[in-house]
């Protein structure tokens, strides 16, 4: 199933929710996955948290990717590689 497709359907379900996985820790993500996967349409990954853990950030980040795909595949994953537009939510 596509990324439209699949975005569709939860909408469908009426769940709306995108839930953002800022922090390079594959065991926190996998705990916040496991416990809001029935409630969402999404996780997107921010990918400058990974990026500043360097070889571990960028296994975590394979590691959700990866998690997800096979526990949870018709959950969207959207990363979020954007640079500059805003400031971080952290810093509320």
């Amino acid at each position: 199933m596509d990324f439209l497709k699949k975005l569709k359907a939860k909408w469908n379900e009426g769940k709306f929710v995108c839930v953002g996985l800022d922090k390079a820790d594959f065991d926190f993500n996998k705990s916040i996955i496991d416990q809001t996967h029935d409630l969402v349409c999404a996780y997107k990954p921010n990918s400058a948290f990974y990026e500043a853990g360097e070889a571990q950030g960028w296994k975590a980040l394979k590691d959700t990717a990866d998690y997800l795909k096979q526990n949870y595949p018709s959950l969207v994953r959207i990363l979020d590689a954007k640079r500059g537009d805003i400031g971080s939510s952290n810093e509320a």
